[in-house]
């Protein structure tokens, strides 16, 4: 199949017209006969995991849970229930040192350059954001779907913003960012 997508290499929107030219336009083209879900990695568009069914077998939810950081730097995020009551707070301040990107640019870069949006976790004030951290993985392990966080927030003012990251970390603290959300209360 040679693509027919102007721009970057795009591989989901290649599939998209796969589907189009096949059944909106009669061609046969196979795409009958690929997987029926195939996951893509945000942080490396050559990874892409097929499933023959979804949801599928081989796939296992696996719920975290985010332990009190205390006077540690970054709180846990492990399978363990932590000891109860505990909460940790943020105050407000217009750079925490997270971040998804120059909005627009951020993304125009990742899709059209291939530069990921990292941050350094380090670098993270402690007073104005919150990092919670698994355990280094003892085996390969891919994550893939979409993430959900459950969390109870008091906000001390009636309008707050509330947002959260996903990065993938590497040795020395620096996160890609794989996933975020926006919770606005006003």
């Amino acid at each position: 199949y040679q693509r027919r997508v102007h721009g970057p290499n795009n591989w989901v929107l290649g599939q998209a017209r796969r589907w189009v030219d096949y059944w909106l336009k009669g061609i046969p083209n196979g795409v009958m006969d690929d997987p029926l879900v195939t996951i893509e990695s945000r942080s490396d568009d050559r990874i892409r995991i097929p499933f023959k069914q979804w949801p599928s077998p081989t796939v296992t939810n696996t719920n975290l849970i985010l332990g009190h950081r205390g006077s540690a730097r970054y709180g846990a995020l492990s399978t363990d229930t932590p000891a109860g009551g505990r909460t940790d707070a943020i105050t407000f301040h217009k750079s925490s040192g997270l971040t998804a990107g120059t909005p627009v640019l951020g993304e125009l870069f990742q899709v059209f350059v291939d530069k990921p949006i990292t941050t350094s976790l380090p670098a993270v004030h402690r007073a104005h954001a919150v990092v919670y951290m698994t355990k280094d993985f003892v085996k390969r392990t891919q994550v893939c779907g979409s993430p959900t966080l459950t969390i109870s927030v008091t906000p001390s003012a009636r309008d707050f913003q509330l947002v959260t990251y996903l990065y993938k970390v590497n040795a020395l603290g620096t996160g890609i960012l794989l996933s975020h959300v926006l919770c606005v209360d006003t």
